[in-house]
């Protein structure tokens, strides 16, 4: 009975390895972003996307490949049927022939309303052929993490000018006011 048993669990084992690695291998283009889920009203973030291919997926791909990030309620099929700010909009350097790829951009971004917005990631070709596409991803500018970052702010200016006991008073409170903006505003997150 326990070698059956034994048997059964080194199956189960070598199926889902199987497994991972065919799930692993079915999108040959993959998009990995870097952002905050949370962030202060007309303050800059940053948003990170990492490009990986597997060899030989932008071999039909017509040059110059782009990579266009936009910020939207809601993400159209395409770039061209998206029209919301351009947070990136660049070419990509070529893909080497026989090589895995990978690319990593970065932008600076800020956000005009407190509604939530889709980041809106297409890598296209030259035949506006789409090879990547990433709509997951939302940023909302919060009104607790806009105080936050605000009273940090205030804070900060103050003790610039602050001396003696007033200034050790300020430097204990912008670090209460730092661990609460922490808090409320979490740091970036990556999100394939």
């Amino acid at each position: 009975m326990s070698r059956l048993v034994a048997a059964l669990l080194a199956a189960t084992a070598l199926l889902s390895v199987l497994a991972a690695n065919v799930g692993a291998s079915v999108d040959p283009v993959r998009l990995a972003l870097t952002t905050p889920a949370k962030v202060a009203l007309r303050t800059h973030f940053t948003v990170g996307v990492r490009i990986s291919a597997d060899v030989g997926a932008f071999d039909i791909a017509a040059q110059p490949l782009r990579l266009h990030v936009l910020l939207e309620p809601e993400c159209g099929g395409s770039f061209e049927g998206s029209t919301g700010p351009k947070v990136i909009d660049r070419p990509l350097p070529a893909p080497t022939a026989g090589k895995a790829y990978t690319f990593t951009a970065r932008a600076r971004s800020a956000l005009r309303h407190f509604s939530p917005q889709t980041l809106c990631v297409f890598v296209t070709d030259a035949e506006q052929r789409q090879f990547g596409t990433s709509t997951e991803v939302t940023v909302a500018a919060t009104r607790s993490c806009t105080r936050s970052t605000r009273r940090l702010t205030g804070v900060r200016r103050a003790l610039k000018r602050a001396t003696g006991d007033r200034r050790r008073r300020l430097r204990t409170r912008a670090r209460s006011t730092a661990r609460r903006k922490r808090s409320l505003c979490p740091r970036p997150t990556t999100t394939s």
